[in-house]
């Protein structure tokens, strides 16, 4: 089946206002009453000026009905890790309802390519001239909640399923 184009993500009325933990698993909405799920992968990671940005895993997982049981696999992911702030959060796209104990299905490190000058780093900030060959690489920016909804959109509206 394909899905139709245009399918976006829903906020939800209850923006959560927690600090957000390495672990914490959330899911956000599609107009299609689909869910799909995420995963807070590091809490604290600096690009540039912006300190204490988090890095997030979204996964190529979906589903009409939430489980708290879901099992996620780095391998599964929907985009390459992305950082960001808490604006997903606060502004009601991403709904955390679960945090893993144990965070364990998380890559060794991060690479992220600077779209302004195409050099390579690691989640550390250091430049780095070979990233893993497992780990798909994401953007050195930061990424504020439309962004982020963007991002989702797109990626959502290419896919079949």
């Amino acid at each position: 089946m394909i899905m139709k184009n245009n399918i976006s993500i829903v906020q939800e009325i209850i923006p959560f206002k927690k600090k957000l933990k390495a672990g914490d698993v959330f899911y956000y909405k599609t107009t299609e009453d689909i869910y799909f799920y995420g995963m807070v992968a590091l809490e604290k990671i600096d690009v540039g000026p912006f300190k204490n940005c988090i890095l997030i895993y979204l996964y190529n997982q979906c589903t009409s009905i939430l489980d708290k049981n879901v099992s996620l696999k780095k391998e599964e992911l929907l985009l390459p890790p992305i950082i960001t702030d808490n604006s997903c959060w606060k502004n009601g796209y991403f709904q955390t309802f679960k945090l893993l104990n144990a965070v364990e299905d998380v890559f060794c490190d991060h690479f992220f390519k600077n779209p302004l000058n195409n050099k390579i780093y690691n989640s550390k900030g250091i430049v780095t001239k070979e990233a893993s060959n497992t780990c798909p690489i994401g953007e050195w920016a930061l990424n504020f909640d439309r962004n982020v909804i963007r991002l989702i959109g797109e990626t959502i509206n290419s896919l079949k399923v």
